[in-house]
């Protein structure tokens, strides 16, 4: 059925050239690091500046920051981390010397670009320049710090060397070795280190180290002269110490180059089709098995789920990469994402009960006291198809589905390295356990360095169509992922999310029929030569008779 592959090729291809625009949206989340904001001129903080600031402060910065300025807004306890408390003239991302106030240039760089990975957006084109500069001269009214007027010494910055492999080589040593590194950040650099769960900042706030590998969740900008300032100043209110004195600028320039080397790209977003491979021999459960090293994985953005409480305001996994492959029985799906910590117990108490009840009273989860990483819950995940495959573009709702339009779960949890298949009609109602013959998905998870792992697979199609998803190829099927991190407190409706994504089983394309495309292309290209030389080889008179 020639014909019908065809069709299908056409339909991913159409689906991924209308999906290319979305990448454009994802800057916001998932772009590059913004060259640096500089402004173009200083703006005396004059009586009339300062109140101007004022105004804009309370419209836009007094919900997460507060009245005062010390962090305390309406939002500050729904927020991680929380709003700079700006009364203590403490500020993270800087180009000045450890204890030393930033400048008015390092300020404006922040509320342009904003702190990816926190609540702090970014003002660009919210604000203009000269309001961004009232803002900040109302800003450093609340600390008395900025009163002595005396500059502020900047790091010295020398001349950025070549990267080199000799460079990566000894900033892996020194990153590992004398500077230690490792203790917070692991040796894959992923915020998994020794300590990383005893960290908190001087507000007595949890606060994981960052996983140096994503580019795109850098706060104070992810090119080396960004990390070599990091490296150099420290950052302050955090025990990210400073090495301007520890470390030689070589040296320091050198851990620089190898963290950028550590960074992987921005996930597009541009696909959502995830291809499942046609394999002759058997699906394999061991995740890191030769079967699942082939392939390119589809990158599945998440978010956290906000739609109902509770909400997850603050979710800890942003992507997931997806393969899949199939065989004439049945079918798997490969899922890796990055988490800190493993989680392989469950606590599902009384007590687990009411500390629920209590964060989750508002309308977002209230994060401090921190008591949400203090539960001891499991590291899940979830794929959600339709019962149904829908005959137009209306799907279930991505979460869970919907009266009319049951969803199809399998829920893997790592407590129990097994497979829940379930079925659900709606947020509103928990998801509705099939009963034992029906489970016949099977599962397996791997942790490793920071990474899950997990292999799901089930047979292609069952007896129960009444409430399995029937994988037949050559049909787009709609795919939902959900991911719960037990170490955020991640529990029942709060977890992760994906939107809809697609799968597809690719079927292969004999050889004959490239053999008969390219045959038909050329007796096509050979009755044209002969005709040419036909009409050319006829005398004139014959030629004006055909004219």
């Amino acid at each position: 059925m020639p014909y019908k592959a065809f069709l299908v090729s056409l339909i991913l291809v159409s689906l991924t050239l209308s999906l290319e625009g979305r990448a454009g949206e994802l800057d916001a989340v998932f772009g590059p690091t913004a060259p640096d904001e500089l402004p173009s001129k200083k703006l005396t903080p004059t009586p009339e500046v300062i109140e101007a600031g004022k105004k804009i402060y309370e419209k836009r910065c007094l919900p997460c920051h507060g009245l005062n300025g010390a962090g305390e807004g309406p939002a500050a306890d729904t927020m991680n981390p929380r709003p700079r408390d700006f009364t203590r003239g403490l500020f993270k991302l800087k180009s000045t010397q450890n204890g030393e106030l930033p400048t008015d240039e390092d300020l404006f760089r922040t509320v342009s670009r904003g702190i990816p990975g926190s609540g702090m957006p970014s003002w660009k084109r919210l604000l203009s320049e000269e309001e961004r500069l009232q803002v900040i001269a109302y800003i450093k009214t609340f600390s008395d710090r900025f009163k002595d007027g005396a500059a502020p010494k900047p790091i010295p910055v020398g001349k950025e060397p070549s990267r080199t492999p000799e460079l990566i080589k000894m900033g892996k040593e020194l990153f590992e070795g004398k500077a230690q590194c490792l203790l917070c950040h692991g040796k894959a650099a992923m915020g998994n280190g020794a300590i990383a769960e005893a960290i908190v900042d001087v507000w007595g706030s949890p606060l994981y180290p960052r996983n140096l590998t994503k580019s795109w969740l850098y706060k104070g900008g992810n090119e080396v002269k960004d990390i070599f300032l990091r490296i150099s100043g420290g950052i302050e209110g955090t025990p990210m110490p400073a090495y301007l004195d520890k470390l030689t600028e070589e040296e320091r320039w050198a851990i620089a180059h190898y963290v950028k080397s550590l960074q992987e790209p921005a996930p597009s977003g541009s696909r959502v089709v995830i291809e499942s491979r046609p394999v002759s021999g058997e699906i394999p459960l061991d995740p890191n098995a030769p079967t699942w090293q082939e392939g390119e994985a589809v990158e599945v953005l998440m978010s956290g789920q906000v739609h109902v409480a509770p909400r997850n305001q603050d979710p800890t996994v942003d992507l997931v990469l997806v393969k899949s492959a199939y065989n004439e029985k049945e079918i798997g799906f490969w899922l890796e994402w990055d988490d800190r910590t493993k989680n392989v117990t469950h606590q599902d108490s009384e007590r687990t009960q009411k500390m629920e009840a209590a964060d989750f009273a508002a309308t977002y989860p209230v994060l401090y006291p921190p008591s949400v990483r203090l539960r001891g819950l499991r590291d899940a995940v979830a794929l959600q198809f339709p019962v149904k495959l829908p005959q137009g573009p209306e799907k279930p709702h991505f979460f869970l589905g919907d009266t009319g339009k049951p969803v199809n779960l399998w829920h893997w949890k790592a407590d129990l390295q097994k497979v829940e298949e379930q079925n659900a009609k709606g947020y509103k109602t928990p998801p509705v356990l099939q009963p034992p013959d029906s489970q016949q998905a099977t599962g397996q998870g791997v942790f490793e360095d920071g990474v899950w792992r997990v292999v799901l697979k089930r047979p292609l199609k069952t007896e129960d169509v009444a409430n399995d998803i029937q994988f037949v190829p050559g049909q787009l099927i709609p795919v939902v992922v959900h991911v719960w991190d037990g170490a955020n407190g991640e529990t029942g409706l709060r977890r992760t999310i994906s939107s809809w994504y697609f799968v597809t089983l690719k079927t292969n394309v004999a050889a004959w029929v490239y053999l008969f495309t390219v045959f038909a292309v050329a007796l096509t290209a050979g009755f044209e030569v002969w005709l040419i030389r036909r009409v050319k080889a006829k005398p004139e008179s014959q030629l004006e008779k055909i004219r």
